[in-house]
């Protein structure tokens, strides 16, 4: 591995490097250096807050000699240093950058005192695993090293060995996949191609592995033949490098070679420190590995039973380092027909490996605030053995859940892919329909671990890397890409100013951001392949941030419903007269599903004086689908807490009045609280949490309370203590998602978006490139194209974040409602947003609104905006602001949808959150659940409209009702 020196070592030897070099009149300045030794003293004594502070004392007296004066430069690296070891990687990255500049504006490039501030910022990118860059700028400290110590030197040889050692391991540890045959060094020991003309990470030209290797073991030469120079053919110096070099050999294919360099390491430590020292042991057991690939098992074993002696001696016989040692050996022994022998070994290596592994894990309901680090998604696509599926959470405790299935199989694939319930884009379509006579989906695996602190302190840090932060968005498909073999990837990384989400849909739409993506990928496969066993009996979620249910949900109605059926008026029970819903499966992906062949219609009818009407019979209504009558089956009476629920079957076809029903009353409310934190600007938030605050506070003792928020990043279960639900509130803060605001030039929402991108409207794109015309041209007319180009793919891009935004939304809905269902008495689910668009999502939505109706959930939504006013002033163009107040319009049609269709209350336009909260909290006193059956023909996956009428002779009703919905057959 890449060798270092102590953080805190390092870090001051560099600073009084730095510090001897300033010129005289500089050091005499005694204010600001002061304040920085102190803080290197506390810096040492690990007293980081005391150490930052002093540190910033000293950087605010040094920036009065001016932005660029020398003296910053220390103090910028000493900065960078504590945010380093806080873990804060990308602060100390731009810190270790302004240290440079300052240096490179006062002395030039090439300066030494640029040397500990290049090795604290390639230890950065070690960390990050930004091998590219490591490389770079260790590659920049031995040339400034050589032209201050001379080729020769010492400590350049240390240098180059660094160096040597970074490309071996950007290979062990980042390995491509398309490597190419060896290529020769160039003079100064690096491969010809390992250099790009531009420097930059994502560069096609960048080095192979083949070509890494080649450099390293030229450099490892190099190194060998300094050290020899300096300290003799036989110093124990040699050992290290002789041992990078033979793995070097080894990867390269040179066995003979690889085989040299191993035993003149072991000779120089036995002549050095004896035959059973312990730096033996990795030599020995590097030999051996050679043997096994020559079939020579006698002498493998051999050196494999004298590394394992040494080791034991040394670590004991329990120690978890043995565990490759033994499992090597097992082998050989199999090899050597000794069975016994090897399964001996082959379980002291399961043992010791089970030993590494957590006793337990912590009881998820004690670590519900314990925010994601990240959250990873990948759909594999196989023309025979199906789609491969697997997600990944990591928790900042370093809990991991994996969950893994299989579906399809035995043929061609058949089957259309499921939307991604995931908050990404939709996994593509396949792309032909083949016969699959034994296809067959395998139950979810879910597996559960926790990674150590260091491996988490390795995520945070490459989830830092600059590459990985400029991630952002769905990127097209590429238009060449073969649907079988296709990996999709979708990731969603918590950040401090938000929530990061990106997806490729294949490996060709990546591969510009393949190494970016490469240390990221490389630790998720490495956690993935220590999952351990699987959880029994486990719920799963699709690694949704909110922790699953401890038991299956039952999706039903949990109001007391008493019915009347048939003609003969005999009385069901009350579960009988349950809609039907498809049954719970704990091997599937926990979203709502229903049996949508009865089709529901919540009604809500109110006077003139705006009060619900609860003495309608079902003869009063008319149901109208795609404006045929249809003959209502189902007719349900439903009134609030205080009053009682009634319900009647089909009305018998002699038009006999259905008996009355009993009364059935409850005391106990279920409320739901979502707030968007993703779109909910800071100053609304407010206004808003004090609303509520009020409201929570003033909540009957028998209603209890949940609230959730679409970043997921606050969530508190159902309780009626009405001190957390207030602290939870209080801990909600805007969580905008990364890269969802940018430039306002030019100037396109998601409607208009929608309208250029998703819907081709040429006259939205007129305006859009009028606008970038203005903002980005000076309204020159030559420029008319780039403009267009530029209003394009603005458009695109604000599609692409509104489509992954509306999906995030639609993930916390859906696993609210799944809350609910479980929920006792009446249940309302409350959203708060200043609203939203869903481009491509209607159906998604329409199924969440069946779900509701069907397990009898309420769902009223309250527009953060308040009273929304369209700024024309502010605006460019005079037809920028007609889309403008369009798109205001827009934004709440899907918040009144759910509301009308489930029998909810939509609270706008209005900044009186006071009464907003306590209007959607409110269920109506009485509202009818209509329904009527569908056949298997008429589902044919279109919207259909709805309408009802009101038979009312004696006054006008208002009427409140859902406008439509897709006929979708089931399983669909």
């Amino acid at each position: 591995m890449y060798r270092k020196t102590t953080l805190a070592g390092r870090a001051f030897y560099a600073l009084a490097f730095l510090l001897l070099l300033l010129p005289s009149s500089l050091v005499g300045q005694n204010t600001w250096e002061e304040k920085n030794k102190a803080g290197e003293k506390l810096f040492e004594e690990g007293k980081l807050a005391d150490a930052n502070r002093l540190f910033l004392e000293a950087l605010q007296e040094a920036q009065k000699f001016g932005p660029n004066d020398l003296r910053l430069a220390p103090i910028y690296n000493n900065l960078a240093l504590v945010a380093f070891v806080r873990s804060s990687f990308i602060t100390s990255e731009g810190l270790y950058e302004k240290a440079m500049t300052v240096v490179e504006s006062s002395r030039g490039a090439e300066d030494p005192l640029l040397l500990p501030i290049l090795e604290n910022l390639t230890r950065l990118y070690v960390k990050e695993w930004a091998f590219s860059k490591a490389i770079r700028t260790r590659r920049r400290i031995c040339s400034i090293g050589e032209k201050k110590l001379g080729p020769e030197n010492p400590d350049s040889a240390s240098s180059l060995n660094q160096l040597a050692t970074l490309y071996l391991d950007s290979v062990r540890l980042l390995p491509r996949s398309d490597q190419s045959p060896s290529i020769a060094p160039n003079a100064n020991g690096e491969a010809a191609s390992s250099a790009s003309p531009t420097g930059s990470v994502d560069d096609e030209n960048a080095p192979d592995d083949a070509a890494k290797l080649a450099t390293a073991e030229s450099l490892y030469r190099r190194v060998l033949a300094l050290q020899e120079k300096t300290f003799g053919a036989g110093n124990n110096r040699l050992v290290d490098v002789l041992q990078n070099l033979g793995e070097v050999q080894h990867a390269e294919g040179k066995p003979a070679q690889a085989e040299e360099s191993y035993a003149r390491a072991v000779g120089i430590i036995e002549e050095s420190f004896g035959k059973k020292d312990l730096k033996l042991a990795g030599p020995l057991q590097h030999m051996a590995d050679l043997k096994v690939k020559e079939e020579r098992y006698s002498e493998a074993g051999e050196l494999y039973g004298r590394a394992l002696q040494i080791r034991e001696t040394r670590l004991g016989e329990n120690d978890p380092a043995l565990v490759p040692l033994l499992t090597g050996y097992a082998a050989v022994m199999d090899k050597m027909q000794k069975p016994e022998e090897a399964k001996k070994l082959s379980d002291r290596a399961k043992a010791l490996a089970t030993s590494r592994k957590p006793e337990t894990l912590r009881a998820i309901d004690q670590t519900l605030s314990v925010p994601y680090v990240i959250r990873f998604e990948k759909a594999v696509y196989d023309r025979y053995a199906g789609v491969h599926q697997t997600c990944m959470l990591v928790r900042g405790d370093g809990r991991v859940r994996i969950e893994d299935q299989q579906r399809g199989g035995h043929g061609p694939v058949n089957n259309q892919i499921q939307r991604s319930p995931d908050g990404m884009g939709d996994m593509p379509a396949a792309q032909e329909t083949l016969g699959m006579s034994s296809a067959t989906t395998q139950p979810v695996k879910i597996y559960e671990s926790i990674v150590d602190n260091d491996s988490l302190r390795q995520l945070t840090a490459i989830l830092s890397a600059k590459d990985v932060r400029n991630i952002q968005g769905n990127y097209p498909a590429s238009g060449t890409a073969n649907y079988y073999g296709t990996e999709k990837i979708v990731v969603s990384a918590l950040r401090d100013e938000g929530v990061q989400n990106f997806a490729f849909p294949d490996l060709q739409a990546r591969r510009s951001y393949e190494d970016g993506l490469k240390p990221l990928l490389k630790w998720l496969s490495s956690a993935e392949k220590h999952k351990g066993d699987a959880v029994k009996q486990a719920i799963p979620n699709n690694c949704s941030p909110e922790p699953p249910p401890t038991v299956p949900t039952q999706f039903g109605p949990s109001r007391q419903i008493l019915a009347a059926h048939s003609s003969s008026g005999s009385k069901s029970h009350t579960a009988s007269n349950q809609v039907p819903v498809e049954p719970s499966s704990s091997n599937a992906t926990a979203l709502i599903k229903v049996a949508v062949n009865l089709v529901l219609v919540r009604v809500v009818e109110r006077d003139a004086q705006g009060h619900p009407v609860g003495n309608l019979r079902q003869e009063d209504f008319q149901l109208f689908d795609n404006r045929k009558p249809r003959p209502i089956t189902r007719f349900t009476v439903e009134r609030s807490a205080s009053h009682a629920t009634e319900a009647t079957g089909t009305s018998p076809s002699d038009g006999a009045k259905p008996p009355s029903a009993s009364v059935a009353t409850t005391t106990e409310r279920s409320l739901a609280y979502l707030f968007d934190d993703i779109r909910v600007s800071a100053g609304d938030l407010a206004e808003l949490q004090s609303a509520a605050d009020h409201q929570i506070s003033s909540l009957q003792p028998s209603v209890q309370a949940a609230i959730f928020t679409t970043s997921g990043q606050t969530t508190l279960d159902f309780t009626a203590d009405r001190s957390k639900l207030r602290e939870a509130l209080s801990r909600i803060r805007p969580r905008k998602v990364a890269g969802s605001e940018g430039d306002n030039c030019p100037e396109i929402d998601t409607y208009m978006a929608d309208l250029i991108w998703n819907k081709h409207d040429e006259d939205a794109l007129g305006v859009a490139t009028e606008d970038a015309l203005v903002c980005a041209y000076g309204n020159d007319a030559r420029c008319g194209a780039a403009a267009e180009a530029m209003a394009r793919a603005t458009a695109q891009q604000r599609f692409l974040t509104a489509e992954n935004d509306s999906r995030m939304l639609l993930v916390t809905l859906q696993g609210a409602l799944r809350k609910l269902t479980a929920a006792p008495g009446q249940r309302s689910l409350i959203l708060v947003s200043p609203g939203f668009i869903a481009p491509g999502g209607e159906q998604d939505y329409a199924r969440l609104i069946e779900g509701a109706l069907h397990t009898d959930i309420m769902i009223s939504a309250l527009d953060a905006r308040g009273l929304y006013v369209i700024d024309s002033v502010g605006s460019r163009t005079r037809r920028l602001v007609d889309y403008q107040r369009e798109a205001a319009s827009a934004a709440s049609e899907l918040m009144t949808t759910m509301a009308d269709a489930t029998g909810g209350t939509f609270f706008h336009n209005n900044n009186d959150f006071n009464m907003g909260f306590d209007r959607v909290a409110e269920t109506p006193e009485s509202s009818y659940v209509l329904g009527f059956s569908t056949t298997e023909q008429e589902l044919d996956g279109r919207f259909h409209t709805l309408s009802v009428t009101v038979s009312r002779k004696d006054e006008k009703l208002a009427v409140q009702a859902r406008k439509g919905y897709y006929a979708i057959a089931r399983g669909k």
